[in-house]
């Protein structure tokens, strides 16, 4: 496996967007913000949502663009034109959960420097299996769902076929997640579910970091 170069000016480049962009954020548009952390959306639903002008909450929205926070992609209608789709970028989920990207990143890039692919590997599983142990490992799905929800992930229960399914609809550690698919959700996000829920293997079906709207978790 091709490993990423090691770069010591990541974690202050981070650091760095991060403050630049939640400096006097107005509350309107952290709200919307908040609101598109639960998932895609429309101008119009936010407006429907936030109980505002959806002319107000454009103009919100294109500034949050111009800014970095937020992007936007085209869905197809049966009739007329595409809407437009708004979603968070990495910044934009950034501007809540600043801390956990810098010292996990940090960390990925340290254990594979020093101790090569595989022992980071162990090390990030042994990290989940720790924060599950310290979270008391409820194996019920109500006190998982509350940590998830403290964390940051946005989670919810579905089923599917008789399947039971853990969504994360927002990932709190995306810049690391996209850069260490195989060490954060391969690996911690899949093991501290597993310990935390008591079910051996889950299976991770999709992942925000590698380009799906929401991360979603089999219970096998």
């Amino acid at each position: 496996m091709r490993l990423k170069r090691f770069n010591p000016n990541t974690r202050s480049a981070m650091k760095s967007r991060t403050s630049r962009n939640s400096t006097l954020m107005p509350e309107a548009k952290v709200a919307l913000l908040r609101l598109l952390l639960r998932g895609e959306s429309t101008a119009e639903s936010l407006a429907s949502i936030s109980q505002s002008h959806v002319s107000v909450i454009r103009r919100h929205l294109v500034e949050l663009k111009a800014r970095g926070l937020v992007d936007t992609r085209l869905e197809k209608e049966p009739r007329g034109r595409p809407r437009i789709v708004y979603l968070l970028t990495i910044d934009g989920r950034e501007i809540f959960f600043a801390k956990y990207p810098l010292l996990l990143h940090s960390i990925c890039q340290s254990s594979i420097q020093d101790r090569g692919f595989d022992d980071a590997k162990k090390l990030l599983a042994s990290a989940g299996e720790h924060v599950a142990r310290e979270n008391g490992a409820p194996k019920k799905m109500g006190p998982l769902i509350q940590f998830l929800r403290e964390t940051g992930f946005q989670p919810e229960l579905r089923t599917e076929d008789k399947l039971q399914l853990i969504v994360s609809k927002n990932c709190p550690i995306l810049r690391t997640a996209t850069e260490f698919p195989e060490l954060i959700c391969d690996t911690f996000h899949t093991v501290l579910l597993e310990k935390m829920v008591g079910s051996e293997p889950i299976l991770l079906r999709q992942a925000i970091s590698r380009g799906a709207t929401e991360c979603i978790h089999e219970l096998r």
